[in-house]
């Protein structure tokens, strides 16, 4: 029994690295692509879009699980 809980402990912090490392990915090539957009220097601005791009990676990953899980759950 202990085991089953400690293996759901493990994938559930597994996942939420995968999410924080495709986050940071994301958020590098919108920054990128903001950067060679605007031609701006400013480090604030690029601090705002990283941080923006990364909230919007995380709540659209997490909000897709569970639509997809809602989805699947209505068809059983």
């Amino acid at each position: 029994m202990k085991f089953i809980e400690i293996n759901k402990k493990k994938d559930a912090h597994t996942e939420e690295w995968i999410v924080i490392i495709l986050s940071v990915i994301f958020a590098y090539l919108i920054n990128t692509l903001f950067l060679s957009l605007t031609n701006s220097t400013s480090i604030t601005a690029s601090l705002v879009v990283l941080i923006a791009s990364m909230s919007v990676f995380s709540i659209t990953y997490y909000y897709g699980k569970d639509k997809l899980q809602q989805r699947l759950k209505n068809k059983k």
